[in-house]
């Protein structure tokens, strides 16, 4: 509740007349959970104690193997060249090289590629009105029968329904 909440039920009870709200005990005392004997004491201890080692291990453990890696790259580069196997800069020959591939640049993600009738489109003669508004200079459907107008029969034989005509040679 907010404190105006509780200042406006204040007054309207006091003009009422009525008696104090009837609210339950707050909870004043919460005992905490300490062990009872001491030697529950000492083994919750101990299980800290074990904790803090363990962590304080794999951070010397992870320093260590921090130092030894360069060697162990030279080592299996080593023994891919003794054995004719392509050098890898990890040093695994099977599977792939595992290295930190990071990007770096560019057009990232795009792996067809780069699309030039976009770009030669974007980048067109077109005057910039005729590009805002979307109209293009159509051209018209090509006249695929050869007998100078653009029917039904252009379209099927363009789907390829109809064989298209071959041209009689003279």
């Amino acid at each position: 509740m907010s404190g105006y909440h509780k200042a406006f039920s204040f007054l309207k009870n006091i003009v009422k007349g009525a008696s104090k709200p009837k609210t339950t005990k707050a909870i004043n005392f919460v005992k905490p959970a300490v062990h009872k004997t001491a030697g529950a004491q000492k083994l919750a201890e101990t299980y800290i104690n074990i904790g803090k080692e363990r962590g304080k291990m794999k951070k010397s453990f992870q320093k260590m193997e921090d130092t030894i890696d360069p060697a162990r790259k030279k080592l299996r580069n080593t023994l891919q060249k003794m054995s004719n196997e392509p050098i890898t800069e990890s040093g695994i020959t099977k599977g792939k090289n595992i290295v930190e591939k990071k990007a770096k640049g560019g057009r990232i993600g795009l792996k067809r590629g780069t699309n030039l009738q976009k770009i030669k489109k974007a980048f067109s003669s077109q005057s910039p009105m005729s590009r805002m508004t979307g109209k293009k200079n159509k051209k018209g459907f090509p006249d695929m029968s050869g007998d100078g107008k653009i029917t039904k029969k252009d379209v099927l034989i363009a789907r390829g329904v109809i064989p298209k005509p071959k041209k009689k040679v003279i």
